[in-house]
């Protein structure tokens, strides 16, 4: 965790880069695209992504 106030000091603009905790809205907005992935993938329209790619997302 001191390396990386260091390297915050270091380099301002990683902050970026941190992740923080999501908003409702966003939470809700990352829901709704999911869900209209899923339907598209129901009607043929998209391909279903494997579990792997998945995960990494998380």
């Amino acid at each position: 965790m001191s390396d990386w106030k260091k390297l915050r000091k270091q380099y301002a603009d990683l902050e970026r880069y941190e992740s923080g905790e999501p908003t409702k809205e966003q939470l809700i907005a990352e829901l709704k695209e999911a869900i209209l992935e899923l339907k598209a993938v129901e009607q043929g329209i998209q391909q279903a992504r494997p579990l792997s790619a998945l995960l990494n997302e998380l």
